[in-house]
């Protein structure tokens, strides 16, 4: 039900200037802002039968990613993305769809058997919308807030999506009904469905923290302890029944139901949940966070230690493809980013000397911090050399990262604070800063930083 994987983050020192990046969205039913996290996101990547590899696509820190298989081969994956959208990648289409999520929730996706595919996330209004093949719509059900639906693709056509609503029941909804199962979950825990003949089943986490289940193949308390705040997932299995997946209260993972019930001694980080997929040929595997960080697999198709590290507090997603195999989602743990370092900025090529009476060229060293993530910097810092005591300083920007306002200084006090206020600034790729100096009885320098993608912001001299 949840997967992603990660992205590095590099830091270097060069020129700068001030901004929040604005991340514009746009129009539609729900329009996500932006979003600045204190934790790094992740890149989303795959690992299976059908290829591994870092998409290149980031996601929301501590939110999963979602897999399904597609009927027409393939898969697709839902995630937040950073700016707290919807967003895709896989066979089918990638990108944001601009749809507002509630930060910190995380999407889910369902193959439909008609083929294409359906989306149910919380919405930023913290009601349940679906998205997809078969439309979008707000269903105006409140969710739990920090709760995340589940969906699946059901065989008579259409979808039925599963979700703790804001009372914490059970209620599910879709194009088979829409119905309070009067049964309490776990505050802020998520609910798992899966297709189960010409009907669906659901498991979830109870108030009394055991695993419980509910839907066409009848409702029950199984009496398992599953980890507080947690969420089981559940799969149909081609020979028939269901098999649900869980972190005990031991933290190992356990696997229940038409398969047999099994602890299998492998441990999980505490506080996150495996995902559990039916495969095409028979039998069933399960992706999970190990208690070392690492993407572990169990089930039908083995054991595996796949070495790959997770960002904590995440969780993988795993969907079983039609032609046989399976492909797991995740966010990557992002690399620690590497030392800041200064790179002065100054004017570069000695100047022949000017007439008697001319003004003489201001020349003052300019040192920048800087640190990225992909198509994001920040500043870490600004500090400028020695220079004549009525220097002014000038900031502008222009790109769609920029922020709104404009910053100048003058004097000692007046570039303290400037330093103040630009420390941390961010920028998006594409944008182009401009650091204007100026002093009396001097010609003013002008310098321009064009903000990267994954690199140094590059710095040139204006005249």
């Amino acid at each position: 039900m949840s997967g992603g994987r990660g992205r590095g983050r590099r830091s270097a020192t060069v020129l700068a200037s001030l901004a929040a990046g604005c991340l514009a969205l746009g129009s539609g039913a729900l329009a996500a802002p932006a979003a600045a996290q204190a934790a790094a996101p992740g890149d989303l990547w795959t690992y299976g039968t059908a290829g591994t590899g870092d998409t290149g696509q980031q996601v929301m820190p501590q939110t999963s990613p979602s897999i399904t298989g597609l009927a027409s081969g393939g898969f697709e994956i839902a995630t937040q993305e950073p700016g707290t959208s919807v967003s895709i990648a896989g066979d089918d289409g990638s990108g944001p769809l601009h749809l507002g999520m509630a930060s910190g929730t995380s999407p889910s996706i369902a193959g439909l058997p008609g083929g294409g595919w359906e989306i149910a996330f919380q919405a930023n209004t913290t009601d349940l919308w679906v998205t997809g093949s078969d439309g979008t719509k707000d269903w105006r059900l409140g969710m739990m807030p920090g709760s995340s639906p589940a969906i699946a693709g059901l065989a008579n056509g259409g979808y039925e999506a599963a979700f703790e609503a804001n009372t914490t029941s059970l209620w599910t909804a879709g194009t088979a009904d829409e119905t309070n199962h009067s049964l309490g979950m776990a505050r802020g825990t998520s609910p798992a469905i899966t297709r189960l003949g010409s009907g669906y089943e659901t498991t979830f986490q109870a108030n009394t923290t055991d695993l419980w289940t509910d839907g066409s193949g009848g409702g029950s308390d199984l009496k398992l302890g599953m980890d507080s705040g947690t969420s089981p997932s559940v799969a149909d299995l081609a020979t028939g029944g269901f098999q649900s997946a869980f972190e005990a209260n031991t933290t190992d993972l356990w696997t229940t139901g038409s398969a047999g019930t099994t602890d299998t001694h492998l441990g999980m980080a505490p506080g996150t949940s495996p995902s559990i997929t039916g495969l095409a040929h028979g039998g069933f595997e399960a992706a999970f966070q190990a208690n070392t960080g690492v993407l572990w697999l169990y089930g039908s198709a083995g054991t595996i230690n796949t070495g790959m590290a997770m960002a904590p507090g995440t969780s993988p997603s795993i969907a079983g493809l039609s032609g046989g195999g399976y492909e797991v989602a995740f966010q990557a743990k992002p690399p620690p980013p590497a030392p800041v370092v200064a790179a002065p900025v100054a004017s570069p090529v000695p100047l022949p000397p000017a007439p008697v009476g001319a003004r003489r060229p201001l020349r003052v060293k300019v040192t920048l911090k800087w640190t990225w993530n992909h198509a994001h910097t920040r500043l870490m810092g600004l500090r400028l050399g020695r220079r004549p005591h009525d220097t002014t300083v000038r900031l502008t920007c222009r790109g769609r990262g920029c922020p709104r306002v404009s910053a100048r200084a003058a004097g000692r006090r007046g570039m303290a604070r400037l330093e103040r206020s630009v420390r941390r600034a961010r920028y998006r790729a594409g944008d182009h800063i401009f650091l204007t100096l100026r002093a009396a009885r001097y010609t003013p320098e002008r310098i321009e930083i064009a903000i990267r993608n994954g690199r140094l912001p590059a710095v040139r001299l204006l005249r």
